[in-house]
């Protein structure tokens, strides 16, 4: 797709395989072939090429990292046993194996003046505007294991904290270092939105094949994964950046980032996610407003404006029943019912993945009684504070704090790739006030990988790290 020479300016380059492409290949690779003998002892040797190539080369897993978030709902069963991870964790754990094998014969071989190179790694770290809530987010969700509202259910908190607190922490940091090149940040972005396209095309050959979810007068797409609202909450990051980068670039590079937009967006209507066909749509309209495209941000809203009222009339049981017995009065029921909860444990929240176990028994008004296997609150501030406490909540408002300063620094600075990811963001927030906004292995993965861009985009210091080795 598209890259930047060395004098900065974005080009399309050849379609040619070229070495920087080498590693990312051989991630790819190895990850098809985990699947391909899933169950088997080739999966092990999948794993423990990857774990090679995260010691030689960690760039290469990395940026096939985004790509592998549209299969989080894909377990790879891995050897002979019941063990099961999905790719983006083989990916995460692989490589952060890889690297602390690395690491651990630097400090054998070296000679180095030790104090000197943590002097270096502590402004390193210092600089980068994401880390001490990394940090904190380690450490809430570690005290939140020990204050778990259910013991009986601790087993899933401590998946749920390895899902959401620590794989993606450790992806975020693994990325801030290894992808310090420009180079490879466009890489990532290039396969995220083309794999994004792919699992968006893949839905749609499903529902032309009578798979979905028929509700309200409609069948929803929901492809590979779990639900139609999981599928929306998926598409509609990548789908955002890559709509803000046709926005803001010009030429045959809008076109080659609008192209995989347009694909995710087809897939995401079928959705008939209200909530993130509305973000979307508001997001990219406020995207296209800041980057100063007036025309077109007025030719987008008329546009969806038409598009809009075609849903409504196609559908109209789906988009006018909000708060006649449909989805809009169940959130205000969850909504009530996560008040009393947070009243019972103001302090530390029930825990992580507690809200079930907590809801159904004790919580659950009677008329929200057909959906009382509900997992989660539907509102990402409710949703930080039940699971993580006031640990939580202050975790919420210094990303919030973290995002408007980079949104604010990306338009004034003109980096088209910090805007895109500023609103990639943004969109998975506007969403997450009425439905799940980070706590999803795939959307977790998501804010760390567009806060490690955001934080290496928008360094003070870029030269602070030492170079980053080839491969």
């Amino acid at each position: 797709m598209l890259s930047l020479d060395r004098s900065g300016r974005r080009t399309v380059p050849a379609i040619r395989l070229s070495p920087r492409w080498l590693s990312p290949a051989g991630a790819a690779l190895l990850v098809g072939l985990g699947y391909h003998a899933a169950g088997s002892s080739l999966a092990l040797l999948s794993i423990a090429g990857l774990i090679v190539l995260g010691t030689i080369a960690p760039r290469g897993p990395l940026i096939v990292l985004p790509a592998s978030l549209g299969l989080v709902y894909q377990p790879l069963q891995i050897g002979l046993g019941t063990a099961r991870l999905n790719p983006a964790e083989i990916l995460i754990v692989s490589t952060a194996a890889g690297v602390s094998f690395r690491a651990a014969l630097a400090v054998v071989r070296s000679r180095a003046n030790w104090g000197s190179q943590i002097a270096t790694l502590r402004d390193w770290f210092v600089d980068l505007r994401f880390s001490a809530i990394a940090i904190g987010l380690l450490v809430a969700g570690t005290v939140s294991l020990g204050t778990v509202a259910d013991q009986e259910h601790w087993r899933e908190s401590l998946r749920e904290f390895r899902w959401v607190v620590l794989e993606p922490v450790v992806a975020y940091f693994l990325c801030c270092w290894f992808l310090r090149p420009r180079d490879d940040r466009w890489r990532a972005l290039d396969v995220w939105a083309i794999a994004s396209a792919g699992i968006a095309l893949y839905s749609l050959g499903a529902g032309l094949a009578g798979s979905g979810l028929a509700v309200e007068g409609v069948v929803r797409l929901r492809g590979l994964h779990p639900h139609p609202n999981a599928l929306a909450l998926y598409l509609e990051r990548p789908l955002v950046l890559a709509a803000v980068l046709a926005l803001a670039l010009a030429g045959r590079n809008r076109w080659l980032w609008a192209i995989p937009a347009v694909i995710s967006a087809g897939a995401l209507v079928l959705t008939y996610s209200r909530g993130a066909l509305l973000s979307v749509l508001l997001t990219t309209l406020l995207a296209g407003w800041l980057t100063r495209r007036y025309r077109l941000t007025l030719a987008l809203t008329a546009i969806s404006i038409l598009a809009i009222t075609g849903l409504i009339l196609a559908a109209p049981e789906r988009f006018l029943s909000l708060f006649e017995g449909g989805s809009g009065s169940l959130r205000l029921q969850i909504w009530s019912a996560s008040l009393a909860m947070i009243r019972d444990y103001p302090v530390f929240g029930v825990g992580l993945d507690q809200f079930l176990y907590q809801y159904a028994p004790r919580y659950v008004a009677p008329e929200a009684w057909p959906e009382r296997f509900t997992s989660h609150p539907h509102n990402l501030l409710f949703d930080a504070w039940l699971r993580l406490g006031l640990m939580g909540i202050t975790l919420f408002i210094c990303v919030a704090v973290a995002l408007l300063r980079c949104v604010a620094d990306a338009r004034r600075e003109g980096k088209p790739i910090a805007m895109a990811a500023s609103f990639a963001v943004v969109v998975g927030a506007v969403h997450g006030l009425v439905d799940n906004g980070y706590f999803l292995p795939d959307l977790a993965l998501a804010f760390w990988l567009l806060a490690a861009i955001l934080d290496l985009e928008l360094s003070r210091r870029p030269a602070v790290a030492p170079a980053v080795e080839a491969g």
